[in-house]
């Protein structure tokens, strides 16, 4: 028996059901138990993640079950992972990426960033998604959104807001379609480190028992990209109070482009670089593209300085 903690929203719940449905065609001997653990991000709805000022908001007492021996595995969403784990923890497996970009989901049609009204009002919490938008948007407005997908899209539709702001992969998961979507490139919004990725986390001692079933879901890219963004939040050193963002595409088999990002949350001082490196060296090529933007003054930025 092996026993998986999780969230419990309905994207929580699919995303762990899909990887122990894989898990199992390899391990049909195996059985697994869900365990439904509530994080304080899903206790406190009501308040901005920014302005609730602490790291893995969505996974701590997820991790205190692993420290705990309560649970075996942990499935998250990989954005959602601090770049520093608790003493005995590791990523055991990180999967194969599907969409990472941002999307907007609106009440009338917009077919690109430039035709967004000045007036429009747009619902997300994420400093990362305002900072991007407002600094070739400075007119439009934000309503601070949180909940679960289904009360976020009834808003919406309510008219509480003109335009909501969701990772494509979410999404894509739960099968959710809608009239109006706004796909926006990773040039335009960058992702969060992590994005479109699945990471299960375990504690250490058990990576050699746990190794032959947590093979069936790790992704050699999914893997590489995770290292290169992760190295750049860790040299960065920020957490979900600030703006910022790291996406890694494969150029091919070996070579990786990394592009990262450093915004006050008026979105006035934007640091952007891009980096190129072998697949081998991600760590090293996520901390280069950091050290980067912080020769530019990056951490000032972060900091209020600048």
């Amino acid at each position: 028996m092996i026993k998986i903690g999780t969230r419990g929203s309905k994207l929580a719940l699919t995303q762990t059901r899909m990887l122990i449905n894989l898990m199992k065609i390899s391990f049909p001997e195996v059985q697994f138990e869900e365990i439904v653990i509530k994080t304080l991000g899903d206790r406190e709805q009501n308040v901005p993640l920014y302005k609730m000022g602490g790291r893995g908001l969505f996974i701590k007492e997820i991790e205190e079950a692993l420290i705990g021996n309560e649970i075996d595995i942990a499935v998250h969403s990989l954005k959602d992972v601090p770049h520093q784990l608790p003493n005995g923890l590791c990523l055991g497996a990180v999967s194969s990426r599907v969409d990472p970009r941002d999307v907007m989901i609106s009440n009338v049609q917009v077919s690109n960033i430039s035709q967004i009204p000045n007036q429009f009002r747009i619902g997300t919490s994420s400093l990362r998604r305002r900072a991007q938008l407002k600094s070739v948007l400075p007119e439009i407005s934000f309503v601070d959104f949180r909940g679960n997908l289904d009360t976020r899209l009834r808003k919406l539709h309510e008219g509480n807001v003109d335009g909501l702001i969701l990772a494509a992969a979410g999404l894509e998961r739960l099968g959710i379609e809608e009239p109006h979507i706004l796909k926006f490139s990773v040039d335009e919004i960058i992702p969060a480190a992590g994005q479109g990725l699945l990471a299960v986390e375990c504690r250490i001692s058990d990576m050699d028992r746990l190794k032959p079933i947590l093979g069936v879901v790790e992704n050699s890219r999914g893997r590489a990209a995770c290292e290169a963004e992760r190295a750049f939040l860790a040299e960065i050193d920020s957490g979900c109070q600030a703006a910022i963002g790291c996406y890694s595409s494969f150029e091919s088999d070996f070579m990786i482009e990394s592009i990262g990002f450093v915004s006050d949350p008026e979105g006035k001082k934007i640091l952007k670089n891009k980096k190129r490196f072998n697949v081998n060296d991600a760590k090293d090529g996520g901390k280069a593209l950091a050290q980067d933007l912080i020769s530019q003054g990056a951490l000032d930025i972060l900091s209020g300085k600048l």
